[in-house]
């Protein structure tokens, strides 16, 4: 019975899904390294080092072979500067993407914007102190949808990096481990109550 019920809400909420995307063709980018991390936007609003090496560094982050024996996530960023890593990440949020990008954007033909998040925007579901990342990027990203909404930009938000780290030994995730822990009921409950 659940199952049927999760697959007819499916199929209800497509329609105001689609009805929200434009009717012309999609001409879109991707606004990775602004937020989460990764989301530069929102450092994607996620981060990812391999899309902004020297931003990264300049940070005081790194970059080396094995992601998991350098600083080369928010995770890591935020446990070797817990003084400093929130005004560090609003300084970077504050001027990877500006609403003279969007505008650049808009002129160029673009109609909508992919901003990849990391489920840490959502403070409350970060179980401090076992998990650090960069705190105050949801300020960010309304910002930033505000923006878009004001010029008419459509956006997609993607569920980029999820609680317990859902691929090993990548970046993206947020935290750069082997050891996955996403597909456990409790982080399986969290990414729910995030897309909520």
């Amino acid at each position: 019975m659940s199952g049927l019920f999760w697959f007819l809400l499916l199929v209800a909420l497509v329609p105001q899904v689609l009805a929200q995307l434009p009717v012309e063709k999609i001409y879109g980018v991707n606004l990775g390294s602004w937020c989460f991390f990764i989301v530069e936007w929102l450092r994607r609003l996620v981060l990812e080092p391999w899309m902004l090496p020297q931003g990264w560094t300049d940070m005081g982050g790194e970059i080396c072979a094995v992601c998991a024996q350098c600083i080369e996530s928010e995770f890591a960023f935020a446990m070797a500067y817990p003084d400093t890593v929130d005004q560090t990440f609003a300084k970077h949020w504050d001027s990877w993407f500006t609403q003279s990008d969007l505008q650049d954007l808009q002129n160029a033909g673009i109609n909508t914007l992919r901003i990849p998040l990391g489920y840490w925007i959502v403070e409350a579901l970060v179980e401090r102190p076992a998990e650090n990342y960069p705190r105050g990027g949801l300020e960010y990203l309304r910002r930033g949808l505000g923006w878009a909404r004001d010029s008419g930009m459509h956006v997609i938000l993607d569920h980029h990096a999820l609680p317990g780290v859902q691929t090993p030994g990548q970046e993206f995730a947020g935290q750069c481990t082997n050891d996955v822990q996403f597909y456990t009921p409790h982080n399986y409950h969290r990414a729910l109550v995030w897309t909520a």
